[in-house]
């Protein structure tokens, strides 16, 4: 498909439902552009690790503030429009409710860093098509906010995930393999929306497919019905 007039005006004319399964049918396609990468997903604990050194008093404040995690949080933080700072930092870092969740937030990371990340990506490449890029780091944080979310999907893919003594191994594997799912379908949209012979309306509807892929990266997580998307 090019960009023609005659191209142009068939994608304009379909209906919506149809133009979703030409674009996910598109986005499929790339499997045999030659796009794959080996998996690269690493675990970065430095930001955990440095700052359950503090809580312990065996290491400085100032080591968290090297840490890649804590650099590209606060980077992150930054684009959000979030005021964050190492005296807020440090503040939270030495809270009473931190320094009693030390033992439980130790205990927690420990269990957490035995997680079968090569087994996790094998389930997650199931559930994409085979030259679907899957690289990413995933970082875990002690921070003051709760949440968790992925970063730079494009460019660096990153996931941050809070340390919460409450997430079980089995839920973090499953959390992992979700959004490392997300990270491998946005490189089929980084793909196609690199691909200048394609018609605009084609590349907005593959931006979509976000939304579609919400329920594949939920079976990739739960290793629930799969199907062949190769």
């Amino acid at each position: 498909m090019n960009d023609s007039p005659i191209a142009t005006h068939f994608v304009s004319r379909i209906r919506p439902h149809q133009r979703l399964g030409l674009s996910i049918g598109f986005l499929f396609l790339l499997a045999g552009n030659g796009f794959a990468q080996p998996p690269v997903i690493r675990i970065d604990t430095g930001d955990a690790d440095a700052a359950l050194a503090f809580l312990a008093g065996g290491e400085d404040v100032s080591r968290i503030w090297g840490t890649e995690g804590y650099i590209r949080l606060k980077k992150r933080e930054a684009e959000m429009g979030r005021s964050f700072s190492e005296n807020e930092f440090e503040q939270f870092l030495d809270s009473d409710v931190l320094r009693r969740r030390k033992e439980a937030l130790q205990s927690t990371l420990n269990r957490w860093k035995q997680a079968d990340i090569k087994a996790i990506t094998e389930r997650v490449r199931s559930y994409l098509p085979s030259n679907a890029r899957l690289r990413a780091t995933v970082y875990i944080v002690i921070k003051p906010r709760s949440n968790s979310f992925v970063y730079e999907l494009a460019t660096n893919p990153a996931v941050f995930l809070y340390l919460d003594p409450g997430i079980t191994k089995e839920e973090f594997e499953n959390t992992i393999a979700h959004e490392l799912h997300h990270a491998g379908l946005a490189s089929l949209v980084e793909a196609a929306n690199q691909m200048g012979s394609s018609p605009a309306n084609v590349r907005q509807a593959v931006q979509w497919i976000g939304a579609f892929g919400e329920g594949l990266a939920m079976l990739a997580a739960a290793g629930g019905p799969i199907f062949s998307l190769n």
